[in-house]
């Protein structure tokens, strides 16, 4: 996540990507009426000239060991401290780093 990644490959090929990929743009009317008739081909295995045993789980070189969601990141907090003592202020932020066990 969070980075690029080039490759080539023969044509078929087949690229998943993860929603956050982009901001969709902002549709005109005439493009969502069209997207609301369009019907999109469905392939399935019958659909390609291939030898089944290469597709699928058992066609897969990837084996998936655990797939799991991670849990919620804390919120984050401001320090604000006072410009006239910026040594109380990192004083604060060391403290709330080791409490954290961030540093050690």
């Amino acid at each position: 996540e969070g980075g690029r990644e080039a490759l080539r490959a023969e044509l078929p090929a087949l690229l998943t990507v993860v929603k956050e990929l982009n901001t969709p743009r902002y549709q005109s009317l005439p493009s969502m009426i069209r997207a609301a008739r369009y019907d999109p081909p469905v392939w399935d295995k019958d659909s390609f000239d291939r030898d089944p045993s290469l597709l699928g789980l058992k066609g897969s070189p990837t084996k998936v060991s655990k797939v799991y969601v991670p849990p919620p990141r804390e919120k984050g907090g401001i320090i604000a401290g006072d410009p006239e003592d910026p040594e109380k202020t990192v004083a604060e932020l060391v403290d709330k780093l080791l409490e954290c066990k961030i540093i050690g």
